[in-house]
């Protein structure tokens, strides 16, 4: 991925895909962050430095994970093949952290004509190979070996390789290309035009072989400069994606030092490395030539233990509607995932681990590659809300559910203020201990709290109901949900409030991801807007919490 370790003789941060090279972030407690709160799903575990997951696009459901050492795994209904799809071990290099099998990418027509392509790092030099396979006609689930070589690029120095490989909107193969390695492109060949490394290259791999370069391509012909070349001034373009809604191509490029950017990529453009670094300049450090280059739509820099961009996908899955249009990347070193649209960004969640590679499934959802051998799944924040009796207040009491991992859930008190550090103890993935803040008359309509877990949690405990999907439009039942708010509305939270709850609260329904409903409230008092047949701010700060499920009282 580029300069992931930080132990490099060169001193840049080299991808440390090796475990015994940079030792896996171990998560912290953290919340979400930001307007889009995430939480992270368990997929499957186990893998060998897993680097990317995707589809084949063939509505089989399978994901394919590629681990570094040579190996494509299945993961097929929720569970780990033990028989690999693909097994090159016997041709890849992976001596070294960003040397390996990199990315597989599979033909627009794979359902019909079993087609996909691999890249790695060859035993013995190291050369970057792009290879085709084709899946058994016998079983979908091994694929042939034999091997046709499409490009072949020799490689410098053992790092900066790139690896990505993404058929575009257009039915072409891209190939993300490094610098060649070592420090500062020593060679300059992010702005040679006549060298491979350091660019983004186009291919058609469906007309003769071993590939035709595209004649609309930046360099094609009597024009100088290599013919594959779609885009050129790349240091470690390590991942890549389009977004499958508009088309446009955006590139995480790994930066040396100080800064890690996002650009949008489009044919012919000039990125800017070595000349520059994100917006700064680098070769000259100051009063460079910028005439020409495309900056970076985000970068960020090395502060708060980041170190090196993981790039990502534009959501535009179905099961987040508050990450829709959002590119989603992160950072390998701080484990943080971050979110970036209409020129925002937002830290969606923190410490996860150390991320190889983000990955999409054929519907749009969105899973995080670890290091450590995990694929998880990105979907919204799972929250369950009750109401701890007047007995436990002050008091540590127990919720059991399933899916509570460590750094990835909270409890709020009252609708929105956090219980202390220390106040939240995950003792395994279905055990939680909360101590119980002392009830507080009049704020935030003491007495109820909230458990926000960012796990698969289906809280059981006090009370607390299985969650249900969220409804379409159309009348809904009381029966259907529980209520917790002040329906007396003089400030307090009492049992009493559940009576007039279920008597005077007329439910209409409003489908969102946070599986909340909206509520007019009917009983009118000194507030008159309350029970004006109106959905209003007033109808959801009264309220304060709506679960799904069922409950007596």
């Amino acid at each position: 991925m580029s300069k992931w370790s930080l132990v490099s003789a060169l001193g840049l941060c080299c991808v440390a895909f090796s475990l015994w090279m940079f030792p896996v972030i171990k998560p912290a407690v953290v919340t979400a962050q930001g307007s889009a709160p995430i939480r992270l799903e368990p997929v499957v575990s186990g893998l060998s430095s897993p680097v990317y997951v995707t589809h084949a696009g063939d509505n089989s459901g399978r994901l394919f994970a590629v681990e570094r050492p040579g190996r494509i795994r299945l993961i097929q209904n929720g569970a780990l093949l033990a028989t690999a799809f693909l097994d090159i071990t016997a041709l890849v290099l992976s001596d070294s952290s960003e040397r390996g099998l990199l990315s597989v990418a599979f033909h627009p027509q794979f359902a019909a004509n079993r087609r996909f392509f691999v890249n790695y790092t060859r035993k013995p030099d190291g050369a970057t190979v792009v290879a085709e396979y084709t899946a058994s006609v016998v079983n979908p689930n091994l694929a042939d070996t034999a091997e046709r070589v499409v490009l072949t690029v020799a490689q410098p120095f053992n790092n900066h390789n790139g690896g990505q490989l993404q058929f575009g909107p257009d039915g072409y193969l891209y190939i993300g290309m490094g610098d060649g390695g070592s420090a500062g492109d020593p060679q300059g060949n992010g702005q040679n035009i006549n060298t491979l490394l350091g660019k983004m290259l186009r291919l058609n791999v469906d007309g003769a072989q071993p590939y035709e370069s595209p004649a609309d391509n930046p360099f094609f012909g009597s024009i100088p400069g290599r013919d594959e070349i779609f885009a050129v001034g790349f240091r470690n373009p390590w991942r890549f994606s389009f977004d499958r809604q508009t088309g446009q191509l955006y590139v995480a490029d790994v930066g040396q030092s100080n800064r890690e950017e996002v650009d949008l990529v489009v044919n012919g453009g000039n990125y800017g490395w070595n000349t520059m670094e994100g917006t700064n300049c680098f070769n000259p450090p100051s009063g460079c030539n910028q005439n020409g280059l495309i900056l970076p739509i985000t970068e960020y820099g090395h502060t708060g233990g980041q170190c090196s961009i993981t790039g990502g996908y534009v959501y535009r899955g179905t099961q987040n509607r508050d990450l829709q249009g959002m590119y989603i990347y992160g950072d390998y070193c701080r484990g943080n995932i971050l979110g970036y649209r209409n020129g925002t960004v937002t830290t969606l969640l923190d410490q996860v681990g150390n991320i190889a590679s983000f990955g999409q499934d054929q519907e749009g959802e969105l899973y995080v590659v670890l290091l450590n051998g995990a694929i998880r799944r990105i979907v919204g924040p799972s929250i369950r809300q009750f109401y701890p009796f007047a007995s436990t207040f002050g008091k540590t009491i127990t919720v059991t559910g399933s899916g509570f991992l460590a750094g990835q859930t909270e409890i709020l008190f009252g609708g929105n203020s956090r219980v202390p550090s220390g106040g939240v103890t995950v003792l395994n993935e279905t055990t939680l201990q909360v101590v119980v803040p002392p009830a507080q008359a009049g704020v935030n309509l003491n007495g109820f709290l909230t458990v926000r877990v960012q796990g698969t949690a289906d809280a059981t405990s006090l009370g607390l109901p299985t969650e249900l999907p969220s409804p379409g439009d159309g009348a809904v039942t009381f029966q259907d949900f529980i209520l917790w708010g002040d329906a007396s509305g003089d400030g307090q939270f009492a049992t009493s409030d559940v009576a007039l709850a279920r008597a005077f609260i007329q439910f209409q329904a409003v489908p969102t991801t946070r599986q909340r409903l909206a509520v007019d409230v009917v009983p009118a008092n000194a507030n008159g807007s309350r029970g004006d047949g109106n959905l209003n701010a007033v109808d959801f700060s009264f309220l304060r919490a709506v679960s799904f499920g069922q409950t007596t009282f």
